[in-house]
């Protein structure tokens, strides 16, 4: 869904482009509330760029509720259901993201690419701690953008708080389009 019509887009796009290079940082983090358009910010930042990195899609059950959250490379065909809904709730598969999703992040080192693309990083990670230590290893190493859910977790405040990055929270961003 994109929350956003053409001009606001652009000047979003153009505005987060300007405050990201005049930070001076390595990253660019968006963070923001369910559907606020942080996936895609993220997708007119990259363009038609190829660049590495996993995304995590939300498959629609029958009932019109998630069902499950496969995380899958960006540009390979790997992917593994990194979580399942139990009645109301979301829970994660952490061996998923421990394995497989691990082996995702590390098939990154072998590539020569500065930018990283990360979409999204939530709740669903938090006790996969190899996971991560992959994702940390990547931050420190490559540039990364990457979208964080809105969530007061340790690991995305830890996240957020890195020196290395610009946070930018498309809710706040809204306020002014």
């Amino acid at each position: 869904m994109n929350p956003f019509d053409r001009p606001a887009l652009e000047w979003l796009v153009n505005s987060t482009k300007s405050i990201f290079q005049t930070s001076g940082r390595k990253s660019l983090l968006l963070t923001g509330y369910k559907r606020c358009g942080k996936t895609t910010l993220c997708n007119a930042l990259v363009g038609e760029r190829l660049l590495p990195g996993v995304r995590s899609r939300v498959i629609i059950g029958l009932d019109g509720q998630p069902s499950h959250v496969l995380l899958e490379e960006r540009l390979g065909s790997c992917h593994c259901i990194i979580g399942r809904r139990y009645g109301m709730t979301m829970q994660a598969d952490t061996s998923a993201l421990n394995t497989i999703g691990v082996k995702m992040l590390d098939s990154i080192f072998q590539l020569s690419d500065e930018w990283v693309v990360v979409d999204e990083i939530g709740f669903l990670e938090q006790s996969a701690h190899l996971y991560q230590t992959a994702l940390l290893r990547l931050f420190q190493t490559r540039r990364v953008l990457a979208v964080l859910r809105k969530s007061d977790t340790p690991f995305l405040h830890a996240l957020r708080t890195r020196d290395d990055c610009t946070v930018l929270d498309i809710d706040e961003w809204r306020k002014w389009i």
